[in-house]
């Protein structure tokens, strides 16, 4: 039962991982709107949304309201470095 639990568990982590890394990338194509080319849809092609490098697994954590996420703040820094690797490749 508990190996049953430990799996169910791990699924929902990776569920959660997945849908947070696909919101983040689904809220840049929405931010770049029209300005899609093809340089950006092969940037795209290359970042994953099962990735988990970014998220710290360790350690404690405060899930109280004093430290809330800003998702747009993140949104923006993404945007700068997605264009940063834009020019990059250019």
């Amino acid at each position: 039962m508990e190996i049953l639990i430990w799996n169910e568990c791990s699924r929902l982590v990776a569920n959660a991982i997945i849908y947070y890394n696909a919101y983040l990338l689904s809220q840049i194509l929405i931010s770049k709107g029209n300005k899609i080319d093809k340089k950006m849809i092969n940037l795209l092609k290359r970042i994953s949304p099962i990735a988990w490098q970014h998220i710290n697994f360790l350690g404690m954590y405060d899930f109280s309201f004093k430290n809330a996420l800003n998702i747009q703040e993140m949104l923006d820094i993404i945007g700068k470095c997605f264009d940063e690797e834009l020019l990059k490749s250019s």
